[in-house]
């Protein structure tokens, strides 16, 4: 009794919008700097522009990270880095402008394969491409097109509240190229960007699923 789900596509295809890095702030001066540190800002998602800072330092401390170049399209506040300068121990925190989450969009291609399965399987976005660290995901997934084959029925539905139904399809081959929109409401947080792909017990078979995902978080 098993499932696999291999995720064949994952992309970013719009990212207007979204912050700039405002300002970083040094948490920890940190000792030991005898020269002129690095600050690195990790990048944001694909489409944005890098932000870059340099370093200040005295008394072999950290005193100031200058934000040279504010950078685009960053969803979440970037992790930052302090290395070199002979130094240790150094941590600064960005913060972020106002972004626009709404207007990030992407793209998955998941196929789910069940072997003698009957257990709920999930396709997370939050787990796949999101934010600047990898791991913030989207609020919503839509279908636009689902294939399968299979011996038993399989349920597919969104999490959340109000209308989480999707598609029920029926033992056989078949294809469904409408797109189902995602009308649930979202409690606004990656862990609940979900598809849930239910078989019925002992299940064997496939489904091939092309899914576009909205709303950053």
């Amino acid at each position: 009794m098993a499932a696999t789900t291999r995720i064949i596509e994952d992309t970013l295809t719009n990212t207007n919008g979204g912050g700039s890095v405002a300002s970083v702030a040094v948490g920890v001066g940190g000792s030991g700097y005898t020269s002129t540190p690095t600050a690195a800002i990790t990048a944001p998602p694909a489409g944005g522009e890098q932000a870059t800072a340099t370093v200040a330092f005295a008394a072999g401390a950290v005193t100031a990270v200058t934000v040279t170049n504010s950078g685009s399209g960053y969803v979440v506040a970037p992790p930052v880095s302090i290395t070199g300068g002979g130094g240790t121990s150094a941590t600064a925190t960005a913060t972020l402008t106002a972004s626009v989450p709404a207007e990030y969009k992407g793209n998955t291609t998941a196929l789910v394969t069940f072997s003698n399965h009957g257990a709920a399987v999930t396709i997370d976005a939050s787990t796949l491409l999101g934010g600047s660290n990898g791991t913030q995901g989207f609020q919503k997934y839509i279908i636009n097109n689902i294939k399968w084959s299979t011996d038993q029925a399989i349920a597919v539905t969104f999490t959340g509240t109000g209308s989480t139904a999707a598609i029920t399809v029926a033992p056989g081959q078949g294809s469904f190229n409408t797109a189902i929109q995602n009308t649930t409401t979202q409690p606004g947080d990656a862990t609940n960007a979900d598809i849930t792909i239910t078989p019925a017990a002992g299940c064997d078979g496939y489904m091939y699923m092309e899914l576009s995902k909205e709303a950053f978080v």
